[in-house]
């Protein structure tokens, strides 16, 4: 079965110095890092853990 795609997109700001996420088909989904690579990798955990939480097994994205 193929992955739904979850559209993300980051910002950064400059003057907390750090990477987020500023909107995302996924309800929910808040994430900062200090680097883009550090925000990029904590999002497949916490895109699962989001569907897990809220109980569905496919996103209707």
């Amino acid at each position: 079965m193929a992955r739904p795609l979850i559209l993300v997109k980051a910002a950064h700001d400059a003057e907390a110095g750090v990477w987020y996420v500023e909107s995302s088909d996924l309800p929910g989904l808040n994430a900062e890092a200090e680097t883009l690579e550090g925000l990029a990798a904590k999002l497949p955990g916490i895109v699962m853990d989001l569907i897990e939480t809220s109980g569905e097994t496919e996103l209707g994205v």
